[in-house]
């Protein structure tokens, strides 16, 4: 498997991830804040990693994505 695979394979997922996050409840209960925050914390931790690695953010779906903005 090549390198592009797994790009693909990460911009797909971020890009799963942030829509799900965008979907939004008319009236949230308990379970949808936590999994919202749930994913919150797997996009932050993607976003760590890449900058851990050196890798652009933009390259896997998570340019211009700001968690803390997005919570506030």
């Amino acid at each position: 498997m090549g390198a592009d695979a797994y790009q693909h394979y990460l911009l797909d997922l971020s890009t799963l991830l942030r829509d799900r996050y965008a979907e939004r409840r008319p009236q949230p209960d308990d379970f949808d804040r936590g999994y919202r925050q749930a994913l919150m914390s797997v996009l932050s931790l993607m976003i760590q990693q890449a900058d851990t690695f050196g890798i652009e953010r933009a390259s896997i779906g998570l340019g211009g994505f700001d968690p803390e903005r997005e919570l506030a």
